[in-house]
C-alpha cells in the first residue's frame, strides 16, 4: 500500500511514507532508491525461496525493478536518488545523489531479480541452495552422501558401502531403507540398539520411536503403529523404514524422484516441500547432482573479465587535455564524484569532494601527454584557502611535487607553469581555512603548450625519489635573526593558540601547532649561502616519526627541496639538516606525525655561512 507508481507505470516508495506522488513545492518527496531497491531484494528474495506467493507479490517486484533500471540507475553507472544518511525526508532527491548503501541495495535486488527470471548458473545459485537447505537433511537413493549444514558426507564415514536403497514394501510399493541413526543425531536425538530385543530405539526432544528388526510394527510412545515395510539387517546393519521414522519423530519427508525413483532425491526437515515449484528446479537438481556418484560441489563457470573504465566526458575546449581516467582516494559525497573535476563545468554543483588529510584525486592519460600550464578551480575561494599538494609523473611511477601550500584567498583560479610530458597528476587535499578536512575541487584545468590559462604561481619542483639527506649533529655556519613578521604560515590555530610565531621566538618552551600538512616559509630579505636548517619539535616523550621536508628558492617562486624525510623526536633536541645552498627564502614543511595528525613545532631556525 506504501508504494507509488508514477505516470510511467514504474513503482518506488518514498524518502517518508507519510508524503505521496507525484512532487509539487509543497510536497518534494519523489523517488528515493535505497529504500525501493530494500523492499525489491526482500519481495525477491521472498519469491525465490518460497515464502511469498509469487502471482501475489510479482507485480509488485517488477514495478520497483523498473525504477531501478530506468530511473535509478544513471547511464553512466551511478544509482541517483539515494536519500543521504539523516537527510530530512523533505528535500527532493535527484539523479546525481548517490550514497554506497544505496548501490549496495541496488545490486542486492539485482541480484535476485535475476535469479528470479533464470538467468543465474548453478554456480551462482549455490547460496541460495544453502540457505534453503539450513535445518534440513538431505539424502539420495543408491547412494551414500549426505547433504546437511552446507557439506557433504557420508551415511557411515566408516564405511562407505552403505547407501540409501529402494525395499518393496508390504503393499508391493516402493520404500526408501536407511540406517536411523544419520537421521536422528542429524536433529539433536539419540538412537540405541538392542541387540537382546533386536530393536533400534530412536528418541527426539518427547517423541520416543522402537523398530523391531523383520517387523514393521513401530511403537511411538508406547502406542503401535505400522510402518510400510519391515525394519530389516542387511550386512550387519539395521535398515529402518525412511518416511516413517522421520514422520514419527515429527519430521516432514520430500521426495523427488526425478527422472526414475532410483535417482530418488529425500529431504527431511520441518516443511513438506522446502523448493518453489517455478523458481527451484535448477536447485532440486543441483542437489541431486552433488548426492551422486562421486559427490559434487557446483563451481561457478569461469566468467570473462570485464574492464569497467569510467566514461569521462569529452571537453569542448580544444586548448584542453582530457584525461582517459580519474580515480579519486575517497568519495565522502556520492554525487560529487572524481568525474567532476574534469567535465568543463565551473558550477559549485559539479565538483569533486573529499573529507579526509590525504583524500587525493588523480588523473591518468593514455600515453605521456605534452602539457604547458594546469588551472585548479576551488569551491568557496571568496571565504576560504584550502591547502592542497599538486605532483605529477611522466613515467607512471617517478613522482614530482609543483606545489604544496594553500589557496590564495579570493582568486578564482590557481595556475601553474608545467612544460613538460606527464602521464598523470595527482593532487592531495589538507582541509581548509574553516577548520574542517573537507576538499572542494571544481575543475582540474590541464591545457596544450602555448596555451594560457592565466598568470601562473610560484612552484616548487620536487622529485620525490632523490635520496634523503642525514642529518647533521650541529650546525657550521651563524644562526640568522628571524622575525616572526618575515615568516609566512600556512596554518594558524584557532583563537591564536599556539601561532606560528611561536616557531621563531627563540624559546623552545613554547610551540606551533598544526595540523596536517602545513609549511612556514621565512624571508631572510637577503640571499644568503644557507649552511643548515634546524627543526625542533615539542618534546613528545615517545617514539613517534615526525615526517617534514625543507626547500629553498632566491626569488620566492622556484624552490628546489634540500631534504625530505622523517625523524624521531625522542629528546625534544634541535635536528640540523645540511644545505648549503643560496637563498633567501626558505620553506620548512609539516605533514603532522605518526601517532596523530598534529605537529608541534617549537622553533625553526636557518644557519648562514
Amino acid at each position: 500500500d506504501c508504494m507509488r507508481v508514477d505516470e510511467n507505470g514504474y513503482g518506488f516508495w518514498t524518502q517518508s511514507m507519510l508524503q505521496g506522488y507525484p512532487t509539487s513545492a509543497a510536497n518534494p518527496n519523489g523517488y528515493e532508491t535505497s529504500g525501493t531497491a530494500f523492499f525489491t531484494y526482500g519481495f525477491a528474495w521472498g519469491i525465490n525461496a518460497g515464502v511469498l506467493p509469487k502471482d501475489e507479490y510479482l507485480e509488485t517486484a517488477v514495478r520497483a525493478w523498473n525504477y531501478l533500471e530506468n530511473i535509478a540507475l544513471q547511464p553512466d553507472g551511478m544509482v541517483g536518488y539515494v536519500q543521504y544518511i539523516g537527510s530530512n525526508a523533505v528535500e527532493a532527491m535527484g539523479p546525481r545523489n548517490n550514497q554506497n548503501f544505496g548501490t549496495g541495495a541496488f545490486l542486492l535486488a539485482a541480484a535476485e531479480m535475476s535469479r528470479l527470471v533464470g538467468k543465474t548458473q548453478q554456480g551462482d545459485n549455490y547460496p541460495y541452495l544453502q540457505k534453503k537447505m539450513q535445518t534440513y537433511l538431505a539424502l539420495r537413493v543408491n547412494t551414500p552422501h549426505y547433504y546437511k549444514d552446507g557439506k557433504i558426507g557420508h551415511i557411515d564415514e566408516n564405511d562407505h558401502s552403505v547407501e540409501v536403497f529402494l525395499a518393496q514394501d508390504l503393499n508391493g510399493n516402493s520404500t526408501s531403507m536407511m540406517p536411523a541413526r544419520l537421521v536422528v543425531e542429524s536433529f539433536g536425538g539419540s538412537v540405541v540398539w538392542n541387540e537382546a530385543a533386536r530393536t533400534v530405539t530412536a528418541t527426539l526432544g518427547d517423541r520416543n520411536v522402537v523398530f523391531t528388526v523383520d517387523s514393521n510394527v513401530i511403537k511411538v510412545n508406547g502406542v503401535d503403529t505400522f510402518a510400510p515395510a519391515n525394519t530389516v539387517i542387511v550386512g550387519g546393519r539395521t535398515f529402518v523404514p525412511l518416511r516413517a521414522l522421520a514422520e514419527s519423530l515429527g519430521k516432514k519427508v520430500y521426495w523427488n524422484q526425478g527422472d526414475h525413483p532410483s535417482n530418488g532425491l529425500i529431504v527431511v526437515g520441518h516443511k513438506a516441500n522446502p523448493f518453489y515449484a517455478e523458481s527451484d528446479a535448477g536447485l532440486v537438481e543441483m542437489l541431486r547432482t552433488m548426492l551422486g556418484k562421486p559427490e559434487t560441489y557446483p563451481e561457478r563457470p569461469a566468467q570473462p573479465e570485464k574492464a569497467f573504465v569510467l566514461k569521462v566526458p569529452t571537453l569542448s575546449d580544444a586548448n584542453r587535455i582530457q584525461a582517459e581516467k580519474i580515480e579519486a582516494s575517497e568519495e565522502p559525497e556520492g554525487n560529487h564524484g572524481p568525474y567532476n573535476a574534469s567535465d568543463g563545468r565551473l558550477d559549485e554543483e559539479s565538483r569533486y569532494v573529499g573529507n579526509s588529510q590525504g583524500c587525493n584525486i588523480t588523473f591518468t592519460y593514455k600515453e605521456p601527454v605534452d602539457v604547458g600550464q594546469v588551472a585548479l578551480v576551488f569551491w568557496k575561494t571568496a571565504q576560504r584557502t584550502t591547502k592542497f599538494k599538486l605532483e605529477y609523473t611522466a613515467d607512471g611511477t617517478n613522482w614530482k611535487q609543483v606545489y604544496n601550500g594553500a589557496t590564495t584567498m579570493g582568486k578564482t583560479k590557481e595556475v601553474f607553469d608545467i612544460n613538460t610530458k606527464v602521464k598523470a597528476f595527482r593532487i592531495y587535499g589538507y582541509g581548509n581555512s574553516e577548520g574542517s578536512n573537507w576538499f572542494s575541487l571544481i575543475e582540474f584545468e590541464v591545457y596544450k603548450p602555448g596555451v594560457k590559462a592565466g598568470d601562473a604561481v610560484a612552484t616548487t619542483v620536487t622529485d620525490s625519489t632523490s635520496p634523503k639527506t642525514d642529518l647533521v649533529a650541529s650546525a657550521t655556519g651563524t644562526k640568522v635573526a628571524v622575525n616572526a613578521s618575515n615568516v609566512t604560515f600556512s596554518q594558524e590555530p584557532e583563537r591564536d593558540k599556539n601561532p606560528g610565531r611561536n616557531a621563531v621566538d627563540g624559546n623552545a618552551g613554547t610551540v606551533w601547532a598544526s595540523q596536517g600538512s602545513a609549511d612556514a616559509v621565512i624571508n631572510l630579505g637577503k640571499k644568503v649561502t644557507v649552511s643548515e636548517v634546524g627543526v625542533q619539535f615539542m618534546l613528545y616523550g615517545d617514539d613517534r616519526t615526525l615526517p617534514f621536508s625543507g626547500a629553498v628558492s632566491e626569488d620566492g617562486k622556484t624552490y628546489t627541496t634540500v631534504f625530505t624525510g622523517s625523524s624521531k623526536a625522542l629528546s625534544g633536541d634541535m635536528l640540523y639538516v645540511p644545505v648549503g645552498k643560496s637563498a633567501q627564502y626558505v620553506k620548512v614543511t609539516f605533514e603532522g606525525n605518526t601517532v596523530s595528525g598534529w605537529s608541534s613545532v617549537a622553533e625553526i631556525a636557518v644557519f648562514s655561512k
